[in-house]
């Protein structure tokens, strides 16, 4: 019997080591160690990419999800396509909007629609024209997710659920860098709340299933980023957190 968890990890293994925001199928497939790829049946170099996303589907878990691009089959983080393309553009700050949607694993018309969608947000913002009318340009709008702008100012120990949910998520997509996990130590410490209140605010996200605690080996973390980690109230320790799809 195949442990569904061995291969989640060994998927998110392959996403940090290639540091790779999305990864086409067959691509993911070469990565993953052999006996899983025996295991699964999908160590056969000319199968098709529908099949292999069909054989892996199974572990995606609330961690990953599939794209559909042409006869092209993606893998990547289990994150909206505006998600998505906030973190591409986290990578490469200004990029023509050719250059953003050919990079893309969307189709025309979901990309069409999360770019208007993060344009109304005020997220981003084309810093070029072209003919009058055609997009040269998109980049972020930097205060939307830098804490040391000012806006951010009151950035410690929110009082509202909203509040906690908006500033936890922002955290968590920018130390992610579109990986499809974050280690929890990391966002306690860069949110800089009280212990309790972090907690707390794990405690309810989990709660309301908008994100999953997992476990993992704590033999690579320092003993202060064990400490600054996560027990449930069963008494595991909780190393990483990952958002489930909106």
């Amino acid at each position: 019997m195949i442990d569904h968890r061995f291969v989640n990890e060994a998927i998110k293994s392959v996403f940090e080591k290639s540091k790779s925001l999305v990864l086409i199928a067959t691509s993911l497939r070469d990565r993953l160690p052999v006996e899983i790829r025996k295991q699964l049946e999908i160590h056969t170099k000319k199968m098709a990419q529908k099949d292999i996303v069909d054989q892996l589907r199974p572990f995606f878990g609330d961690t990953f999800r599939e794209f559909t691009k042409g006869r092209r089959k993606y893998i990547g983080p289990n994150i909206s396509n505006e998600e998505l393309i906030v973190e591409k553009l986290k990578r490469a700050p200004a990029i023509s909007s050719k250059k953003l949607k050919n990079s893309l694993p969307l189709k025309p018309g979901e990309y069409l629609d999360a770019v208007n969608n993060l344009f109304n947000k005020g997220v981003i913002r084309c810093n070029g024209i072209y003919k009058d009318h055609v997009v040269a340009s998109i980049e972020l709008v930097q205060h939307a997710f830098d804490r040391t702008d000012t806006r951010f100012e009151s950035f410690v120990d929110p009082e509202s659920h909203e509040e906690r949910l908006k500033q936890f998520k922002e955290t968590y997509l920018s130390i992610g860098g579109g990986r499809p996990y974050v280690y929890i130590h990391k966002i306690r410490k860069q949110l800089g709340w009280k212990s309790e209140l972090f907690d707390q605010t794990l405690e309810d996200l989990a709660k309301r299933k908008i994100i999953v605690l997992q476990g993992g080996d704590p033999n690579h973390l320092s003993e202060n980023e064990v400490k600054a980690s996560y027990k449930d109230r069963f008494g595991y320790l909780r190393l990483t957190v990952s958002w489930r799809k909106d």
